[in-house]
């Protein structure tokens, strides 16, 4: 009757990172599988993702919002 201790880990390496890591969000979401991770951690470029999430205090629930905020701030001016 315990419940697992489950943790994401998010790698360093810039904005492979960043978008690996919301990949990996948005599919635990679509399987009904992001409501079982009880930690989140990263470093580098994964925490740029975590950054952009927790901008928003619900943000397991919005996370098509926030990976929309995401795409356009990646394919703006100054970014390539």
């Amino acid at each position: 009757n315990e419940v697992p201790n489950i943790a994401l880990l998010g790698s360093g390496g810039g904005q492979r990172a960043m978008v690996g890591l919301l990949g990996s969000l948005v599919q635990l979401q679509k399987t009904g599988l992001l409501d079982s991770i009880l930690y989140l951690s990263g470093v580098s470029g994964s925490t740029w993702c975590m950054a952009s999430l927790y901008k928003e205090p619900d943000w397991s629930t919005k996370l098509e919002t926030v990976k929309d905020k995401i795409i356009k701030r990646l394919s703006g001016p100054g970014v390539s």
